[in-house]
């Protein structure tokens, strides 16, 4: 009689919605500079570009989010007046230049012509807002590029006033991250109170930095991204900041083994003129994280001896614990008898040839 377990198929036939959820995983799910690998090999297991299409449609926009990831804006070749750079100065003041002033001039030009794909700059599914050079990018998620710009709206873009402090606190951290994440990308936005004037209120910007690093021939991978929301109040003269750093690493030498950590912190600053501001705001988030990357170099410098030990197995198959302080005395007393058992047995040998 043949077997029952022979007979019958236990493969169960998935219908379109579950493999374009579990499609959506997989993509929404893949380690950082990745999304691309990952989406190509999901393609070729569904064997269905409309269901791809679909995943890929809904994953993308999520993943690139989450990632913040930024994407070459056409004409990116320092072509200020094609793509807007006046629009930008004429929303400064003449006593302050956003985009030439405060030793910003020294930034590397890749970074002023990248938008960075972030909800705090999201104008709608598939338009970002590049404060920097008032722009707003048309992005395709799917392809991950910038397909075209446009001159910002007056409603898109803070008052006279908050854009002073606005381009301060950018040019600062343009400054940070070129020396700091030299494949960094950043961007600072108002996220509150734009249409200040200076009349004594307060208004909210918020620092997004971004910087990934992937090395196939090394077999590595990670991103790190960090969230700074930055509060000022004039009447109090006060600037509030929060921070939330949120760092990825893939590793896949001979294994696939994945970090994702995140920390959160807060500080405070003075808030006084408009260069000395975002010298200071800058530098508490300079301060900041560079004490988190030492407590993280600190952490993982001794996985071997604490997290990795305690993966370890309790205890043996024999459900007792061993003694290691004995281990020594047991190797010798092992020793020691073999040795006694080979002079036995030479003696019994010798006896023999005697005989």
């Amino acid at each position: 009689m043949a077997n029952h377990y022979e007979d019958e198929d236990d493969t169960v036939e998935l219908d379109d919605f579950q493999k374009v959820s579990l499609a959506k995983w997989f993509l929404q799910n893949a380690p950082s500079e990745e999304m691309q690998h990952v989406a190509k090999d999901v393609r070729e297991v569904l064997t269905n570009d409309r269901l791809y299409d679909q995943a890929a449609a809904e994953a993308f926009p999520e993943y690139n989010l989450k990632e913040m990831i930024s994407l070459e804006m056409p004409n990116g070749t320092g072509q200020h007046e094609e793509i807007g750079f006046e629009s930008a100065s004429e929303k400064s003041s003449s006593s302050f230049t956003p985009f030439c002033g405060n030793g910003m001039g020294s930034c590397a030009p890749a970074m002023w012509w990248q938008v960075l794909v972030s909800r705090y700059g999201e104008v709608d599914g598939s338009h970002y807002l590049d404060p920097r050079t008032a722009q707003v990018a048309a992005v395709d998620h799917v392809k991950q590029i910038c397909k075209s710009v446009r001159p910002a709206s007056d409603d898109e873009l803070p008052s006279n006033y908050v854009e002073q402090y606005r381009a301060s606190v950018d040019a600062e951290v343009l400054k940070y991250v070129e020396e700091a994440y030299p494949r960094g990308s950043c961007s600072v936005y108002c996220t509150n109170g734009k249409n200040n004037h200076g009349d004594g209120g307060e208004f909210e910007l918020t620092v997004v930095i971004s910087t990934s690093s992937f090395s196939p021939k090394n077999f590595r991978g990670g991103r790190w991204r960090s969230v700074w929301t930055v509060e000022l109040n004039e009447e109090n003269e006060s600037v509030e900041l929060r921070g939330h750093i949120h760092v990825n690493a893939h590793y896949f030498e001979e294994g696939n083994v994945q970090l994702a950590t995140s920390y959160e912190c807060s500080d405070s600053t003075v808030m006084q003129d408009v260069i000395e501001t975002g010298v200071s705001i800058v530098a508490v988030i300079r301060h900041q994280e560079s004490e988190y990357l030492a407590a993280l170099e600190d952490k993982y410098s001794t996985l071997s001896d604490t997290t990795f030990k305690e993966l370890r197995r309790k205890l043996p198959v024999t459900r007792t614990q061993f003694s290691w302080d004995n281990a020594l005395q047991l190797s010798l007393s092992r020793e020691a008898a073999r040795q006694i058992s080979m002079s036995s047995r030479v003696q019994s040998l010798a006896r023999v040839e005697e005989v």
